[in-house]
């Protein structure tokens, strides 16, 4: 007999030595044994779209003019294509070289691109394919994927990116130390994710998920529930970062044919 049949999980119960918010550990108030043959399923999931678009993983630009190299930072946050068009350009002007003149950044709203010139040819957007041989040092963070940098091209007096990404999460994945078999396996190499999450919502609002295939369960056989683990990870294996809002879902119990 399954000893419990649901666990409510709401990252603001996290223990005190939690790291985070999406970095957390729960303990329940008792140990439960999960007999054999008893699958889990993840439900009742909420997530804010809380986290920025643009943040310390993807905020820095790396560029020539003239002979300088030059990376530029911009403060994590949401943007649009305006928004981030005159920050760049901002940006971009500030931490430049004395004397070298000034950068434009203009969005084109047809294409969804945005467009630097300068004004000379000695202006380059480098990919991140060539920031080690210009002596840069990782780990990168640069804009690249928001920028659809891919493609190395030479010095010129204008630049487009490509698409504009400002979308940067297509799914989460929530993952345990302690749960389940280490039978899953995620893009990024994790054996530990036990439920993708589509982001099915926009910024500022609420992801719901209440899906579950007859499948798609974790097998916890056996488990001693007592302290549990969790983290709320980017398709890379980054932790989320929710600006201080909390999250939940449920771990449903139930027997699972013997395999």
């Amino acid at each position: 007999m399954i000893p419990i049949r649901k666990i409510y999980i709401d990252s603001r119960f996290k223990s005190k030595d939690s790291a985070s918010d999406t970095n957390f550990k729960i303990d329940l108030p008792e140990t439960c044994l999960m007999p054999s043959n008893t699958g889990m399923f993840i439900t009742d999931i909420s997530i804010p779209v809380s986290w920025y678009a643009i943040d310390d993983t993807n905020n820095i630009l790396y560029w020539k003019a003239k002979t300088n190299n030059i990376t530029t930072h911009i403060s994590p946050g949401d943007y649009s294509i305006y928004t981030l068009g005159s920050t760049l350009q901002t940006a971009m002007n500030n931490n430049g070289i004395a004397g070298m003149g000034t950068v434009t950044v203009t969005p084109d709203i047809i294409t969804n691109t945005l467009i630097i010139t300068y004004p000379d040819n000695t202006l380059k957007i480098y990919t991140d394919a060539e920031l080690p041989a210009q002596g840069f040092t990782a780990p990168y963070n640069s804009m690249n994927k928001i920028l659809a940098n891919t493609t190395p091209y030479s010095a010129n007096n204008k630049w487009q990116s490509g698409y504009i990404n400002l979308h940067t999460h297509r799914n989460l994945y929530i993952v345990s130390p302690n749960l389940g078999r280490f039978d899953t396996l995620s893009a990024s190499g994790a054996r530990n994710v036990i439920k993708k999450v589509p982001v099915n919502a926009n910024y500022n609002e609420i992801i719901y998920d209440q899906v579950i295939l007859p499948s798609d369960y974790v097998d916890v056989s056996k488990q001693m529930l007592g302290r549990l683990e969790f983290q709320l990870q980017d398709l890379y294996g980054n932790i989320m970062d929710l600006n201080d809002n909390y999250w939940s879902f449920s771990l449903l119990f139930t027997k699972v044919p013997e395999e």
